[in-house]
C-alpha cells in the first residue's frame, strides 16, 4: 500500500486522495489507506501517549510540519 495523502494536510493532498480513492473504486487496487489503517495508527499512536506518561514525559503537539516517515 502506498501512503498517498499522509503526511502535510492541504487541499492538492486532499483532492490525490480522493482521486486515489476513486482509482481504487474503479480499478480495484488499494493504494488509499482504510480505516483499518487509521485504527491502526490511531492505537500506535496511543500506545507511545500511554508509554510516554508512565516515563514521567509530556507529550505536546508540534505546530511546525515536520516530515512523516510515512510521506511519500
Amino acid at each position: 500500500m502506498s501512503p498517498i495523502g499522509v503526511g502535510i494536510i492541504g487541499a492538492g493532498n486532499v483532492a490525490a486522495l480522493y482521486t486515489a480513492f476513486a482509482r481504487d473504486l474503479s480499478e480495484g487496487t488499494r493504494e488509499t489507506p482504510s480505516f483499518g489503517d487509521a485504527v491502526r495508527i490511531h492505537r500506535l499512536v496511543d500506545r507511545i501517549a500511554r508509554g510516554a506518561s508512565t516515563a514521567g514525559t509530556t507529550m505536546t503537539a508540534d505546530l511546525e510540519e515536520t516530515p512523516c516517515a510515512l510521506q511519500s
